[in-house]
Parts: C-alpha cells; structure tokens; sequence
C-alpha cells in the first residue's frame, strides 16, 4: 500500500540503495522507512519469505520467475500454468537438429509446396537469412521513400578551421607572470574527478590555460575554472600515460595513422604526441569561441563597467520575473554583487559538481549570451522560500554553502524564463556586437526564442526593464513563446484612467491588468508611466516593461488605427 521512496529525492534513492547491500533483512528495512512494519508483520510468513527472495540485492543470486514460481506461496495455482521453455535460438548451443531424422531423399523435406517455412522461424532468424541472401534494409527504405540518403558532402564533419596550426604555432613554454597563479588554480578545480587531477590532466590544463592568456594579450587571467570543462570533455583515458605497450597502443589505434615495424616505437610517441595535441586544441578553440559570447570583455583589466552593467540586467531579470523576491532582497540589501559574480565569471562551474555542468551547459550551449540571467533566476526560485523567510545575515550564510539544487528543475525552468523575456529587455552595452545574418541562411523565425541576439538598443534602468517595439509586435499580435502556457501576451490592451489617485491592487483588478502582462507606455506621459510600472513592479506584478519610444514607435507599423467620429 505504498509507493516506493515517494518521499526521497534521488540522492536519498541512490544512498539507501547502496546500503541495503550489507543488510540482512531489506523487507524490514523497507518497512520502515514506508512506515509499514505493522502491516508486514501480519503477512504469512511464507509470504514474507517470497518478499525476501524477490529483493535479493545481487542480481546473480536474485532467484529467476520461473524459481519462483516453485515456491510454497503458489503452490495451488503453479500447476495451472504451462511450464516456459526458452525457444532455441539461431546461435544456440543446444542443436534444434539433435533428434532430426532425415529421409534418404532430401528433397522430400520442401515437397509441400503450400506450406510457409519461413513462418516457422522467429522474425530475428528471418531477417539474418534475408541479409545473407543480399537483403539491405536501408536500400529497401530510401525505395520506398521512407527515409532519404543526404548526399555524401552533406555527410561530412564540420570543422573550426585549422585549430591545431593555431594552437600548435602559440608560444606555451616561455615563462609568464601569470605562471604562478595558474599553478595555484589548477588543483582548486573539481580535482575529485580522476582525469582532472592526474599529472597529465594538470599539464594538459596548464598549457591550454597558458596558451589563452598568451594569445589574449588585452586580457588579464581570472582563475579559469571552466577551462576544465572543454578539457575533460576531449580527455579520456587514452591519453593519461601508461606502462604497459598494449595500452598505448590501443590509445594509438584511434588514429589514422600507420605504424611500420622498424620504427615503431618513434612513430607510436609521434601518434601519442599528436593526440595530446589535437585533444588541447580543441579545447582550447572551444574556450576560444565560448568566451566572447557568454563572457565578452568580463576579463578586462578594468571590468567594473562590464560587470556592474551585468549584475544590474540581471537584478532586473529578477524583478521581470519574481517581483515580490526582488522586492525583498533589494528591502534588506541582498543584492547580486554579494553572491553572483563567480556564477557568472565561471558560468556556474563555480557552483556545481562536473556531472551538474555538463547537463546544465547542455541547454547554455544552445542559448544566446542572455541565457545565464534566466539560470541565475532559476536557482533562486529554488531557494526562494527560503530567502523569503530570512534576513541578511541568514541569506549570507545560505550562499556560503549553497543547499542542493536539483539541476533538472534548474534547467527546466530556465528554458520556461527564457522563453517568458522579451530579447531587448536583456539588452547590454557591453556584449559581444551581433554578428550580421543572411536573410537567406535558411533559420525560421521562431528559432529566434533560443537562438538570435536582441538586434535592438533600448534603454536601460535599475528596476524597470524597456523592451523595443519590435519584440512588443512579436510578443502582442503576431507570435507567441513555443511551449509556454498560458500565453503572456494579448493583442488589446485595456485604457488606464489617468488619475492622481493611489492605486491599489483592487482597482488594477478592476482595470483588467490582471490578465496583462506588460505595461506599456503612452505618448508625452513617460513619467507617469514609469511611476505607474513601478508601482506595479511594488505591488508584486510580474513581467512588467515600458514601451521603448512608446505609442509614437507603433504608429509607422499600421497596427494602430482611430475610428472615425460617428456625426
């Protein structure tokens, strides 16, 4: 009568698990952590016993259905089944052939002509006598316009270039002032994984770290703790150093390349060598690429600007999406400075465990360089009872040792934020300028959700957030954010009497705002319509914007028009 560990998170799953390998008794041990024990102590003992036998821990001593059923427990109902005989199979070892008896004359076996031999065999035996016989599947497919063959050239890896050149031709061994704080840095980084903190993993880290500050003069080197993840991405157990020759050479084998006899040994260090290297650059082309999108200018010598501008569009994200947290971190001055700048100097590597960041930079990867403001949002919203209920102090102390967070739901939700924020409200100065696309590159529009840069240049505030009409016109009337319910937008939007009253949540509600989003602003009356979004960002309502340029932006697009007086 209970569902198993409904009440426990996987962590907590997985622990018990491990555990129940050195207990005797799982079935009392299950019981009572389902709170159950009363209920198991009144089954048959019999009964009990099956339960025992059913959670054996290890597999190979886990009795099979077909032992069981040869217990006491169904004894009065075993005889009405048919025992199982497991069907001999094309490579058995038991020959199907062993009792056969053959007339003298073979060609009587196919003398009935009506019969279907084929539908004697098992579809798997079938197949394989259709394959010896010239069968191909895949033919049969692209002849029946089931699937289509790309042509060979569509077939072909993409490459960035000549990476290895690049990375082979910067100077790593000249000695550097950086050296010394790299060193220190490099056994500080998730140095729990067995590759990352072998010797090699440690060399290989050090020259990739060392061959992007060279090459990035106008830079300065911030413990770069998220090298590690293109590096443990290309390593492997290959290319750690090994005593026995069989190793090397079935990590030598992975390669092209041919290995003559006569000098096999120079050849096999030549292959060792090259692998080590093509592994680094590519890690290092991954940083190389990954750093000017998501981290463009963060590693300045003067970065304050950079870094306050970013910290101030995520205090805004936080305000668009979770006013009445924001309302309450911003009254006890808990503010972004104090505990995200390393999540976003190291794009969260700083905050989670290797197995986190990968499925975490799975779904950052595919996003634009405003994506880490809604994962930031996400790992709030996870603690916000928390920092709901707490003070400064408390909240400092719960940052200093961040709690667990299920990255699953971290991922999730940010997806749904992202796909919430219009593109301009995330606008930023100081990032990376958009690359120009051909109108005939062949993206759809709506890829434009995960994928394109804000085109336009709005405003920016401390506590609002101003979005351009042309994220309005896509949001209001023309499209919607994919996979998202309840839509966020509408296409009217309701007058606001114009008064000098205090407004309160009553009246926004008779107003019809409840059902809207996004505030928008009216012509010449920018103040108080920056008062008015405000006072809503106060009174809890999310998602709140102020029309860039307001009504006077919408007019040139033909969507507004004034009825004529009726005389």
């Amino acid at each position: 009568g209970r569902k198993l560990f409904q009440s426990l998170d996987i962590s907590e799953r997985l622990k018990l698990l491990l555990t129940l390998d050195c207990i005797d008794d799982t079935v009392i041990v299950l019981a009572e952590e389902h709170g159950c024990l009363d209920i198991i102590k009144e089954l048959p003992e019999n009964v009990i016993d099956l339960l025992k036998k059913c959670l054996t821990f290890h597999p190979s001593k886990r009795p099979t259905p077909d032992e069981l059923m040869q217990d006491s427990v169904f004894s009065e109902v075993s005889l009405l089944y048919t025992p199982f005989i497991k069907p001999a199979s094309l490579f058995s070892s038991s020959l199907r052939c062993a009792d056969l008896t053959l007339p003298e004359d073979i060609s009587q076996l196919c003398k009935d002509i009506n019969s279907d031999y084929l539908a004697e065999r098992s579809i798997e035996e079938v197949y394989y006598l259709w394959c010896l016989a010239g069968g191909d599947l895949e033919k049969e497919l692209v002849n029946k316009e089931i699937i289509r063959s790309k042509p060979p050239i569509c077939t072909l890896p993409n490459l960035q270039g000549a990476i290895h050149a690049k990375y082979d031709a910067i100077d790593k061994d000249t000695p550097i002032p950086t050296d010394r704080q790299i060193e220190v840095d490099i056994p500080r980084c998730h140095q729990y994984d067995e590759l990352l903190s072998s010797p090699e993993g440690h060399a290989k880290f050090r020259r990739v770290l060392k061959a992007w500050v060279v090459s990035h003069p106008d830079l300065v080197y911030w413990q770069g703790n998220f090298t590690f993840q293109f590096l443990r991405l290309f390593l492997n157990q290959s290319n750690l150093p090994h005593s026995n020759s069989s190793n090397e050479l079935s990590a030598a084998a992975t390669l092209p390349l041919i290995i003559r006899e006569r000098d096999t040994e120079y050849q096999l260090n030549r292959i060792i060598l090259f692998d080590r290297l093509l592994k680094e650059s590519l890690a290092y082309a991954c940083m190389s690429a990954f750093i000017p999108k998501y981290l463009y200018n963060f590693f300045l010598k003067d970065n304050s600007h950079v870094i306050q501008e970013y910290l101030t569009v995520f205090s805004q994200m936080i305000a668009f999406h979770d006013p009445e947290l924001s309302n309450h971190l911003n009254e006890i001055g808990f503010i972004p400075d104090l505990y995200a700048i390393p999540w976003f100097l190291t794009m969260f590597t700083h905050v989670f465990p290797l197995h986190k960041i990968f499925h975490l930079w799975d779904t950052l990867l595919l996003g634009n360089s405003s994506f880490p403001f809604c994962i930031g949002v996400a790992i709030l919203q996870q603690l916000r009872d928390r920092l709901l209920a707490n003070g400064f102090n408390e909240c400092i102390l719960l940052f200093s040792d961040l709690p667990e967070i299920d990255i699953e739901r971290c991922v999730r939700e940010s997806i749904n934020l992202f796909c919430w924020t219009p593109k301009s409200a995330t606008y930023r100065q100081h990032a990376q300028p958009p690359k120009p696309t051909s109108d005939n590159s062949g993206v759809r529009s709506s890829a434009s959700y995960f994928s394109t840069e804000c085109p336009d240049t709005p405003k920016t505030d401390l506590i609002l957030q101003y979005f351009s009409v042309s994220d309005f016109l896509e949001l209001a009337c023309l499209s919607e954010p994919p996979d998202v319910s309840p839509s966020p937008t509408q296409c009217s939007f309701p007058p606001i009497p114009l008064v000098g009253a205090q407004l309160s949540k009553t009246s926004l509600q008779k107003m019809g705002l409840e059902k809207y989003k996004f505030c928008i602003s009216s012509i010449n009356l920018a103040f108080f319509f920056f008062q008015f979004a405000a006072h809503l960002v106060k009174m809890k309502y999310p998602r709140i914007c102020i029309l860039d340029g307001g009504i006077n932006k919408i007019k040139p697009t033909g969507l507004l028009t004034v009825p004529s007086p009726q005389i």
